[in-house]
């Protein structure tokens, strides 16, 4: 089924990734919110770019403690937020 391949696809591009960005325009999305908990899981630093909405709406990320925090203070980055799990 697609919805298996596509959750096989993002998790072989988390492998080979230093870390991952995502762009979002809704406060969850499965395949995204499964693609970064995963990449969290790898050890990965993640970040959110949320379009038309504010951060603040974005949901948890699943099975995985920790926050939103926002990305930077100044500049392009500051439009983003991290995930920041708790240890």
């Amino acid at each position: 089924p697609l919805r298996a391949r596509l959750a096989l696809r993002a998790r072989a591009c988390a492998a080979s990734a230093s870390q991952a960005v995502f762009f979002v325009n809704s406060a969850f999305s499965r395949g995204s919110w499964g693609a970064a908990a995963h990449a969290v899981g790898l050890g990965l630093p993640v970040v959110f770019f949320p379009v038309g909405l504010p951060a603040s709406a974005l949901a948890p990320l699943p099975r995985r403690a920790g926050a939103w925090r926002q990305a930077a203070h100044s500049g392009l980055w500051a439009q983003a937020v991290r995930w920041a799990p708790t240890r």
